[in-house]
């Protein structure tokens, strides 16, 4: 799968999301994707398979269950693996944010 590919994912939840961030202040809800690692896979002396590993952020002004069931299903719908990480709530910013952790193979 491409980055490309896993942005579209991600907009089908109908929330808006951004690689890392956004330029300008949004509306509550949204989310945020970012890549931490390229642990590629190496054979027979060359670049055999690349894997991607990052994850999904998801804020709101409060817990919001049917939006982290969304970006849920849209992964496990897709077949890309995640795991919760965790979750808080940002007192200053007055919202809660929620970490997925999401590996896939990339392309």
């Amino acid at each position: 799968m491409k980055l490309d590919e896993f942005a579209e994912i991600l907009t089908g939840t109908g929330i808006p999301f951004a690689y890392h961030h956004f330029d300008k202040p949004q509306k509550l809800p949204y989310g945020a994707w970012e890549i931490t690692d390229e642990p590629d896979f190496m054979a027979d002396d060359t670049h055999y398979l690349p894997f991607i590993e990052g994850y999904v952020e998801y804020y709101s002004t409060r817990k919001d269950l049917a939006g982290e069931e969304k970006i849920k299903a849209v992964l496990t719908n897709n077949k890309i693996p995640f795991s919760f990480v965790y979750e808080s709530y940002i007192e200053r910013e007055k919202m809660f944010v929620v970490r997925y952790s999401v590996n896939f193979i990339g392309g």
